[in-house]
């Protein structure tokens, strides 16, 4: 079967875990790279790989099967909406844009084309998210009664060094926590409300330096998330996966997913129960791993992409799906910036 041929807009820290994905995979061929500058592309061979200084100038010289867009996020609109144009499918990295506005645009255009759009939230590719998913539907822990999460590394000085990742849409709850939330939407349900507070306290940058942020999901579970882009903490999920080859893995579990008949640590499977039907608080309680095999979410993500061109596969996650994780996200910056409970839907 002859590989797809691909694209990739945007060629920074996610672009090039892109280019390497789509170099290894025997689904998948680089036709492309597009990007006012290549320096960045450290460890990569683009010796037979053109390189384009924008999208337009790409289209007057190819039409791939699909484009990976790894921009900037406030870059991300105008070359989704010219690449529908030009019939090509697309992979955008989330989130999908900064505001649902923008989404709306990408949606509208999808319905006047025979395109797809699939949005890079990778984690649902993971084995131990669907399983998780999966305990939660059939009642494995009991009634879902609260989850909670973290998040919280500390990035390296140099990440500052672009004036626009010291601004808001380049902020840990925009670029990292949206992971998280889109996660908890799919494995736990639709949130139903949040109410956040951030501080600066750290940077003194537009950009928040931590944030808290409580929901609650439709089925009136509860739950808590705590990130933060400052702090050295071996609870993240970069370091409970080591999906990340630059971050240094710590095995530690990040979130607490709690039932009225058991509780589960994730992602690394663990679940809690107790030793006799229907225990309280004076019956001992156990554990047990599960198995969780890891794969490597980027290349089933792009694996997935290359079906999704060729007609096997719907996207797993839509645009219209990866707007409502970018509604929540912005329902907590909102209600970080008015003080107030948001409620959403």
């Amino acid at each position: 079967m002859k590989p797809v041929q691909l694209a990739v807009i945007g060629t920074g820290n996610v672009g090039i875990r892109h280019v390497k994905a789509i170099q290894a995979l025997p689904d998948t061929e680089l036709c492309a790279v597009v990007d006012p500058s290549i320096d960045s592309l450290s460890g990569v061979d683009l010796a037979n790989t053109p390189h384009f200084k924008d999208a337009q100038a790409l289209f007057k010289e190819q039409r791939p099967d699909g484009i990976v867009i790894a921009t900037p996020t406030i870059h991300h609109l105008q070359p989704a909406l010219e690449s529908l144009s030009h019939g090509c499918h697309l992979l955008i990295e989330k989130p999908i844009t900064t505001d649902l506005a923008e989404s709306q645009k990408i949606i509208d255009a999808i319905e006047n084309t025979n395109q797809h759009v699939l949005v890079g939230h990778h984690r649902r590719y993971y084995a131990a998210v669907q399983q998780a998913k999966k305990m939660i539907q059939t009642g494995e822990l009991g009634k879902l009664l609260a989850v909670s999460g973290q998040w919280c590394l500390k990035k390296h000085n140099t990440y500052y060094d672009p004036d626009w990742r010291k601004q808001w849409p380049a902020g840990p709850v925009m670029t990292n926590a949206i992971h998280d939330i889109d996660l908890l939407r799919f494995v736990c349900g639709e949130i139903k409300s949040v109410y956040a507070e951030s501080s600066y306290q750290v940077q003194g940058f537009e950009k928040e330096d931590v944030t808290a942020i409580v929901m609650r999901f439709e089925n009136d579970a509860l739950g808590t998330f705590v990130l933060s882009d400052q702090s050295p903490s071996p609870w993240a999920w970069e370091y409970a996966t080591d999906e990340n080859p630059a971050i240094p893995g710590t095995g530690e579990n990040c979130f607490r997913l709690v039932g009225s008949q058991g509780s589960l640590e994730f992602p690394n499977l663990v679940q809690w129960t107790s030793t006799q039907d229907g225990g309280d608080w004076f019956s001992p309680i156990q554990s047990k791993s599960l198995k969780n095999d890891y794969l490597n979410a980027f290349n089933a993500q792009l694996t997935h992409f290359a079906n999704v061109i060729r007609g096997q596969q719907k996207p797993l996650i839509t645009a219209a799906d990866a707007s409502r994780s970018l509604a929540v996200t912005q329902a907590v910056l909102a209600s970080v910036k008015s003080g107030k409970r948001v409620m959403l839907g």
